[in-house]
């Protein structure tokens, strides 16, 4: 419950920043923000995926980890809207040129990119010929119950597409409205039962496909030099617990410095590992500090 309200709050303010001129934010919050961000200067950098099925909280934590460690986050989506034609060639020249900027000196987090094998080979390749490759490639499992019951609580803002949890990331409203314009939320057409089902099976095979591109799901003594190197970044993550064990989970091996990362062990004796021990607790807002506001 205390991750759940320190997490509501969080995602609160960061929709509130982005929605405000600097002058209209209070002081304390300011402060607080500053403060946030300077505890970040001693988190390791980190280049990451984030990847899962519909509704296994891709979204949730690829905005704390953003908050977290102050990476540069994407999404497939924003950076296709930044393109001209639309294109996942174009779309990956952008995040290339992004990947090299001052602002994400620090790293970046891919929030559902790649989404199938083709595109994650031209990502491995475009990233690699800059010397950025990713770190981590963290594959959130959860089963389609799961999966279906927390698109059944997912709340969404239309005109903005800000999107609440009832249960895992609500507003603080009590009456479940938009923490910007205090307008109802609605549930999205996608996440209807029918339509969840759908969108559940058409993602399944791209999903699999992804899975054995990091060689994952077949003999690991089979994998040929960069299957191996590809297996050894992915951490196959146990996302049917609560957001705040995820994110435990996740925070563990973030915290590894990257010089200290260490190195996938030879194919016969590496299993697939499912990251579930327990961690440092993640980033939360205390209940008498005033809450945190959007970073990078």
């Amino acid at each position: 419950k205390i991750f759940i309200w320190a997490a509501a709050a969080m995602f609160a303010v960061d929709q509130l920043l982005h929605s405000r001129h600097l002058e209209d934010v209070a002081t304390q919050d300011l402060v607080y923000e500053i403060n946030r961000r300077r505890a970040c200067l001693s988190a390791p950098q980190k280049r990451v995926a984030v990847l899962g099925p519909p509704a296994s909280g891709k979204h949730t934590m690829s905005t704390l980890l953003r908050r977290g460690f102050a990476l540069c986050h994407f999404t497939q989506k924003g950076l296709l809207e930044e393109t001209q034609k639309g294109s996942v060639d174009e779309m990956l020249e952008k995040l290339e040129g992004h990947a090299q900027s001052t602002r994400c000196r620090r790293g970046f987090i891919l929030e559902g990119v790649p989404d199938n094998a083709i595109q994650a080979r031209k990502l491995e390749t475009r990233l690699q010929s800059v010397g950025l490759p990713l770190d981590h490639v963290f594959y959130l499992n959860a089963d389609e119950l799961t999966c279906q019951k927390r698109a059944d609580t997912r709340l969404i803002h239309e005109p903005s597409g800000r999107r609440y949890n009832s249960e895992s990331l609500p507003p603080r409203s009590s009456e479940l409205t938009d923490e910007v314009t205090r307008q109802p939320l609605a549930v999205s057409k996608q996440d209807r039962p029918e339509a969840f089902r759908v969108t559940w099976e058409s993602v399944a095979s791209r999903l699999q496909m992804l899975r054995l591109f990091f060689g994952q799901d077949r003999s690991q003594d089979a994998l040929d030099a960069s299957e191996a190197r590809r297996a050894a970044t992915f951490v196959n993550v146990d996302a049917n617990r609560g957001p705040g064990e995820v994110y435990d989970a996740l925070k563990a091996v973030m915290m590894t410095p990257r010089a200290e990362t260490p190195k996938a062990p030879p194919p016969a004796a590496r299993a697939q590992p499912v990251v579930g021990e327990a961690a440092p607790a993640p980033p939360a807002v205390p209940a008498d500090a005033p809450p945190m506001e959007s970073g990078q």
